[in-house]
């Protein structure tokens, strides 16, 4: 079965396409970041500013700790012993799949998730 990336946190584990042609959201909730896509990007300018949404979600996401939302179906190799958390060296791989730059000051930010 083919497997899609989310476009918030860079898992590859989304059964569907985060959105079709017209920009609509699948409804499926990213196992790893938890953003569901339709409902956590919706408002009356969501469509338009549907790459700030994924920012915003994913700050906050790090922000928190980059807990995976379901761990039970995420690889448990990725997530840190003990800890909902996912590993730093996995955290970076998938962001740099998405070309989330984690430089200053994105990079204090990611150091503070891992504590």
């Amino acid at each position: 079965m083919k497997k899609f990336r989310c476009p918030v946190c860079g898992f590859m584990g989304l059964a569907k396409k985060p959105y079709d042609s017209n920009l609509s959201g699948s409804g499926e909730i990213c196992q790893c970041c938890g953003f569901q896509f339709g409902y956590d990007d919706q408002s009356s300018q969501a469509r338009k500013r549907i790459q700030e949404f994924h920012d915003s979600y994913r700050i906050k996401w790090l922000f928190e700790g980059a807990k995976v939302f379901h761990p039970s179906s995420f690889p448990v190799e990725y997530i840190q012993k003990n800890s909902t958390r996912m590993t730093e060296t996995q955290l970076i791989r998938q962001l740099n799949t998405i070309g989330f730059k984690h430089n200053v000051p994105n990079k204090k930010l990611m150091k503070t998730t891992m504590n």
